[in-house]
Formats: structure tokens, C-alpha cells, sequence
């Protein structure tokens, strides 16, 4: 399967891909079994909201389907939401390692519950370097804040 980067606006300023609620409601419900319904519905909304002006990129195949995207917000990607049927193919990673090429030294963050996220950047080369006790909206889901180790190349 061969990807290629697409900078995921169109004339409208959304995604075509990315910005449509039901799409991004299977991506949110696929990975984050633990959210509440109520946190659920409130990310879905703020992640549409952002949709319009945040530096997004998505993976797609030699067909222009979308694969997947990811929030990229200076050196600080956001997770990679990426179509269910395509999990455990590489397009995380490969999102990952583009988001490397424009910035080598990037951290993220993972939620702790997201037990399969926390280990896909640790098997990545990413190490854990701090923690804090509520997501970025102040809701009780941890966050593990993570930095590529110095001695990792996930781009191999």
C-alpha cells in the first residue's frame, strides 16, 4: 500500500474527508472505549470545531482515499485518527514519521487509558516524560506526555 501526503483542505477550509462528524465518530469510537458518552460527543464536537483552521495532513492511497489524519500543531502532532479498517497498517506510523521530517524534535501526548496508542509510540522510540492528571480540557483522562528518544530513528 503506498501513501502520500495531501495537506487536507479543500475551497471550504475542511477536510473532505477529516471534518465529517459520523466518520469521526467511528474513528473516536474504534480507539477511545473509555471515554464518557457525554466526553465522547463533547470531543467529537471540538475536534469538528478545530477542524477549519488547524494544520491537518492525512495519509492517502494511490487513489486519493483518505487513510487517516492528524492535527499537527508546531512540534506537537495530535493523536492520528485513522479510518477502522485501516488500523494496524502502518498509517499511524507513517503520519508519525511524516510529521518527523518537518519536526525531528516533536513530543506528543497519549491518553493513559489508550493503552494501544501508549504502546504504538513506545515501539516507535518515543519515551514517557511527564504525566498529568487531566486531558487538556480538564477532564479526569490522563495524559502521558512523551518526547522521542535520543536514541531511536523511527523514520527506519
Amino acid at each position: 500500500l503506498q501513501r502520500h501526503w495531501s495537506y487536507a483542505r479543500d475551497s471550504s477550509g475542511y477536510s473532505r474527508w477529516a471534518a465529517s462528524p459520523r466518520d469521526l465518530a467511528r474513528r473516536l469510537d474504534a480507539t477511545h472505549h473509555f471515554l464518557t458518552r457525554t466526553d465522547r460527543q463533547d470531543i467529537e464536537a471540538e475536534v469538528i470545531d478545530l477542524l477549519p483552521q488547524a494544520p491537518l495532513w492525512q495519509a492517502v492511497d494511490d487513489g486519493d482515499v483518505p487513510l487517516g489524519f492528524m492535527l499537527l500543531e508546531a512540534d506537537h502532532p495530535k493523536a492520528p485518527f485513522i479510518d477502522p479498517l485501516q488500523r494496524g497498517l502502518g498509517v499511524s506510523r507513517a503520519l508519525v514519521q511524516h510529521a518527523l521530517t518537518l519536526y525531528p524534535t516533536m513530543t506528543t501526548d497519549a491518553n493513559e487509558q489508550y493503552i494501544r496508542a501508549m504502546g504504538f509510540y513506545v515501539h516507535i522510540g518515543f519515551e514517557r516524560i511527564g504525566r498529568s492528571s487531566t486531558d487538556n480540557r480538564g477532564r479526569a483522562y490522563p495524559l502521558i506526555h512523551m518526547r522521542l528518544s535520543r536514541k531511536s530513528d523511527p523514520l527506519s
